[in-house]
């Protein structure tokens, strides 16, 4: 519930994508929401997630929404002054939530393990 309530002030057209200004804001805003749902599902089916603060693990999710969407800064001023929770403070689980995601995605996608799916690492579209 608190992710969902967060969610609208987790992003703005001021944000970077991969280090640029952001082209299109809608579909930046649409890619993050679904990478959200993704990371709520991975937070709710990890059972070692199910010992972190509810707080905690909303914030953490969003941050590494933030992240595998190459969003810049992975947490910014607005949300660490609405939630209270710096970055470093939610480091662990947002490492945590990254490595879990990527490993499901690699999972559903039947990957090798030396191969990255192109959202774990940040893709980039050629300009």
């Amino acid at each position: 519930y608190l992710t969902e309530l967060l969610l609208p002030h987790c992003i703005h057209p001021t944000d970077q994508q991969f280090g640029e200004n952001i082209y299109n804001f809608k579909t930046v805003k649409e890619d993050l929401q679904m990478v959200v749902k993704e990371m709520m599902d991975t937070g709710l089916q990890e059972e070692s997630m199910m010992l972190v603060m509810p707080s905690l693990l909303a914030c953490s999710i969003l941050q590494a929404s933030r992240k595998v969407c190459g969003l810049s800064p992975s947490w910014p001023n607005l949300m660490e002054k609405l939630t209270r929770y710096t970055s470093d403070q939610l480091e662990m689980v947002t490492d945590s939530l990254i490595s879990l995601h990527k490993l499901l995605g690699e999972e559903a996608l039947g990957v090798d393990e030396g191969y990255q799916s192109n959202l774990s690492v940040g893709y980039s579209p050629e300009k």
